[in-house]
């Protein structure tokens, strides 16, 4: 059951657990770093990379990153924990899908960590490359009570590039390497042309219900369910989008009222901010069903 391709060699599989860890840490200092930044008001005339395009592309890419953690980390979950009778051999096809959604984690989280280092690299420009100027305008720029924020800033903008470095070279060193001679290249289940196969592959909603216990009554009877009900998120994958869409705009909204105050929900900014948290969690979404595979059709 859900068996696809061959067994993992544990060289391969230490490999692939160090560049699940380091990724996960990258992901978390960036988001750290992310809402350190928005949440704090008092800081941000000091930070070069809060406003106008630096801010907008950290946005965006942790509403993506969202979606595609959540199905690269429900994933990598199952393959650490693989409860007796679950029926699934976790194969290099699925580790093929863990890999992909560790890439798209490092270019979501490295794309705005360049974009912050153009925002200092701008402001030490606009100093003249003088340190002891550039620390003159921060300290002039924050008041004493925010110097502590400031400094937690910087460190969490470190560790984010230090460990997106590490989990870079981790991912290169678990990458699989093409072998010479026919049947030997690096598999590709998503290049395989045989879509009735890829139906077979599981699902992030079937790692769930494993990690669960699909061995239990109620939750096998959900499994079924799921996979033939005319309702079921598989059989309406389109669909499932907008509404995960529009759920997105609406806790944009709520998020906007509260960092700008309730009076601002309304507001012509507050619904073009609506629209871009839908629009964001809408490409996350397909990122998740169609590359990492987090929806298949219903069977």
């Amino acid at each position: 059951m859900w068996s696809r391709g061959s067994a993992i060699e544990p060289p391969r599989r230490r490999r692939l657990d160090l560049a699940i860890k380091s990724s996960a840490l990258a992901s978390v200092a960036f988001i750290a770093l992310f809402l350190v930044t928005a949440r704090m008001p008092r800081t941000r005339p000091a930070i070069p990379f809060t406003d106008g395009p630096y801010e907008t592309v950290a946005s965006v890419s942790v509403l993506i990153l969202v979606a595609v953690l959540l199905t690269t980390g429900i994933r990598a979950l199952r393959r650490w924990r693989r409860p007796a009778a679950s029926g699934w051999e976790v194969t290099s096809a699925i580790e093929t899908r863990i890999r992909r959604g560790l890439l798209l984690t490092l270019l979501l989280v490295s794309g705005p960590l360049a974009v912050n280092a153009l925002g200092i690299w701008s402001l030490v420009e606009l100093r003249g490359h003088d340190p002891a100027s550039l620390l003159a305008t921060v300290l002039a720029l924050s008041g004493s009570s925010t110097r502590g924020p400031l400094v937690l800033v910087g460190l969490l903008v470190g560790l984010a590039a230090i460990a997106t470095l590490f989990a870079w070279l981790a991912l290169a060193r678990a990458w699989p390497r093409r072998r010479a001679g026919p049947g030997r290249g690096v598999e590709r289940p998503w290049m395989s042309g045989a879509s009735a196969a890829m139906d077979t592959e599981p699902d992030t909603i079937d790692d769930l219900l494993v990690l669960g216990g699909l061995q239990r009554r109620p939750l096998a009877a959900l499994a079924t369910t799921l996979d033939r009900a005319a309702w079921s998120p598989r059989r309406h994958r389109l669909v499932t989008g907008l509404i995960v869409a529009g759920l997105a705009g609406l806790a944009g909204t709520g998020w906007h009222g509260l960092g700008d105050g309730a009076a601002t929900v309304g507001s012509s900014k507050a619904i073009l901010f609506s629209a871009g948290v839908a629009a964001a969690a809408l490409v996350g979404y397909g990122l998740a069903v169609w590359p990492l595979h987090a929806l298949r059709r219903a069977g």
